[in-house]
């Protein structure tokens, strides 16, 4: 695989870094292993004071965000871990609407036209959380190179 880090986001410290392509990836491998499903996100938690801790399914979004150099748009989240933005999907939500929200929420960017890349799913999408949550996770993955408007920023919360 070849990777292309740009020295200025590694020397400046900042939660976010441009790579380069990057090939023979394969989409969605390490999708929602973090630490966002641990976070307040109500209907969740009360889904979970019915069920418990017993496995559920749960939908959501990750968007690879390329910018005109086609660099590929990275985040440092807590934990030290580089990831796309994405999270997972509100009641009455869009896919595409919620791509865009965890874009902005987690970035500061307003993208446009989102290309739906792929859905991932299946056994090897089970996580069980440290506090013994388990869910099988349904993600839809995006990519845009269209930056509306916006400044890039880290959120605070996850970034």
């Amino acid at each position: 695989m070849n990777v292309f880090v740009q020295d200025f986001a590694l020397q400046s410290e900042e939660p976010f870094v441009m790579l380069g392509m990057v090939e023979n990836s394969k989409p969605g491998s390490c999708l929602f292993k973090g630490d966002e499903e641990e976070r307040s996100l109500g209907y969740i938690e009360e889904l979970r004071a019915i069920v418990g801790h017993r496995p559920v399914i749960l939908v959501g979004v990750a968007v690879l965000v390329f910018n005109e150099a086609n660099e590929l748009l990275l985040q440092l989240k807590h934990g030290g871990v580089w990831a796309i933005p994405g999270g997972l999907m509100e009641l009455g939500e869009s896919a595409e609407e919620t791509g865009r929200r965890e874009v902005l929420e987690e970035t500061g960017l307003v993208v446009g036209r989102l290309k739906l890349l792929g859905v991932v799913s299946g056994p090897e999408q089970f996580v069980k959380l440290p506090n013994g949550d388990e869910f099988y996770a349904v993600t839809i993955l995006y990519s845009t190179n269209e930056i509306a408007e916006g400044e890039l920023r880290a959120d605070g919360v996850e970034s």
